[in-house]
């Protein structure tokens, strides 16, 4: 397990000033930095493996904890969490992290984030990987549900949390099996008597209404046609069993934009980075856009 180290600094939301916790896999003699946000039901945490891989090449890798999620500051209030906070916390964990040189990862929610800042900002970093984020609306699957009942979700025994994580966000591969105490550590903590998913359940309510807004309905989104604004040279991971992923789409939109590429990963919505061949295309894009 690479050393970790957790700073801090603070962001105005509209709910008043916020601490992100900001995980750092340092490198001595650096490659180059990766910036990583997470998805919905987790924290920068889950990146541990595809850093451990992402340094073992020659990369420094940050990976914040989004308001809400795991070290950072809660609000314990349902309206304290706005789309708008995450994309300013996105934009100012960037341009204190990240320049020209910087490559850019976001997975699911994290990766909507960073999709949207991008397509809203025009910044150019290195590279960006999105990994399973969705391109324009579809009907609601069940992983959503699943995602909702284990951020809201109270557990008896670390062993109950963990058999439900699994079932939600599947159970770790062999390759991350020396990450199994980090990650417990990371993902739960105790609170009144119960063991409870590491973030503020109240984030929740912001999910569920963007979901409510995006998935299946007329007021959903389409980013097909935007998708050409990115200059960036950028890979786009899917779950091979994800319900956002769309082969034929894929197709054209890659021969459309040749800075645009995409590939199938073992996994559902969102595929776990746990594994050397679920993070092997992440880690050839990066490489492949470093010089030297």
């Amino acid at each position: 397990m690479i050393d970790e180290k957790i700073e801090y600094f603070a962001v105005k939301t509209s709910a008043g000033q916020a601490d992100i916790a900001i995980r750092i896999w340092p490198r001595r003699e650096s490659k180059g930095r990766v910036v990583c946000f997470h998805e919905a039901a987790c924290s920068g945490a889950e990146f541990a493996f595809l850093a451990e891989s992402l340094n073992a090449a020659g990369f420094e890798v940050v990976a914040p904890d989004l308001i809400g999620h795991g070290r950072s500051t809660y609000f314990g209030d349902p309206n304290a969490y706005q789309w708008i906070d995450f994309v300013n916390c996105t934009a100012r964990i960037i341009q204190r992290y990240a320049d020209k040189s910087t490559h850019l990862v976001g997975a699911s929610f994290g990766g909507m984030l960073l999709f949207v800042y991008m397509l809203a900002s025009r910044i150019e970093p290195r590279s960006a990987t999105f990994v399973d984020i969705p391109l324009y609306s579809t009907a609601s699957d069940s992983s959503v549900s699943l995602m909702m009942s284990l951020i809201r979700s109270d557990f008896s025994s670390l062993a109950e949390a963990n058999a439900h994580f699994e079932r939600c966000r599947h159970p770790l591969h062999s390759d991350a099996l020396h990450l199994e105490t980090y990650l417990t550590e990371n993902r739960f903590q105790l609170a009144e008597g119960k063991v409870r998913i590491r973030a503020d359940r109240y984030v929740m309510d912001l999910y569920d209404a963007r979901l409510r807004k995006g998935r299946g309905q007329a007021a959903g989104f389409n980013y097909l046609e935007a998708i050409g604004a990115l200059r960036s040279n950028c890979l786009f991971v899917y779950g091979a069993d994800s319900p956002n992923r769309n082969t034929g789409v894929f197709r054209k939109l890659s021969r459309q934009y040749p800075n645009l590429t995409f590939e199938t990963i073992e996994g559902t919505h969102p595929p776990p980075l746990m594994s050397f061949e679920q993070v092997r295309p992440i880690l050839d894009h990066i490489r492949r856009y470093t010089p030297g």
